[in-house]
């Protein structure tokens, strides 16, 4: 063996898919994100090769960031219920985790006890739905303030998105997006 060397060190092992196709399987967890490896392939050790030049193919290659991001999409006050707000958005990763995980990440900043967050599966194992509902509100406006907590799940995240909550008695424009315009 000793047909792939890495730098920094990777732990795996190699096998043989076909006669022309080698594999290398690194360990659960040897690679780390964001990290820059060389791999020197040791070509001569397969087949005869006359240009010593050619001995050693040698590639870099770049693991993924395990990268989180939060939308929000939202801010719902209806007629029904205009003394509390609910807030809806999106959380897409680039690497799957289940639910009850990432509904671990979600963190909040809000004055009040009375919050709910509620998290449902999306499209995939990468797309979520978030609500912040029972957001009450009050004679003056409020901050509501969400972000992702990664902890130990090695993802990084977009930030802290926050928005206000409008007063009772006032209309606000939050936000404005243009759909499907010519301009």
């Amino acid at each position: 063996e000793g047909l792939f060397k890495f730098s920094p060190s990777i732990k795996g092992s190699t096998r043989w898919i076909s006669p022309k196709i080698i594999e290398f399987i690194p360990e659960q967890g040897a690679l780390k994100p964001g990290q820059t490896y060389t791999c020197k392939f040791s070509l001569d050790k397969i087949m005869k090769i006359e240009n010593r030049r050619l001995h050693k193919f040698v590639f870099q290659f770049m693991v993924a960031m395990k990268e989180a991001s939060l939308d929000i999409d939202n801010v719902i006050i209806t007629a029904g219920n205009p003394n509390f707000a609910e807030v809806d958005g999106t959380i897409a990763l680039n690497d799957s985790l289940p639910l009850e995980t990432v509904k671990k990440m979600i963190s909040y900043d809000f004055p009040s006890d009375s919050v709910e967050v509620g998290l449902m599966a999306g499209q995939d194992a990468q797309h979520f739905r978030v609500e912040v509902s029972n957001l009450q509100r009050a004679s003056k406006d409020k901050k509501l303030k969400l972000w992702l907590d990664p902890g130990k799940t090695g993802f990084v995240t977009n930030g802290k998105w926050e928005t206000v909550i409008p007063a009772t008695g006032h209309f606000k424009v939050l936000n404005a997006n243009l759909k499907g315009g010519s301009e």
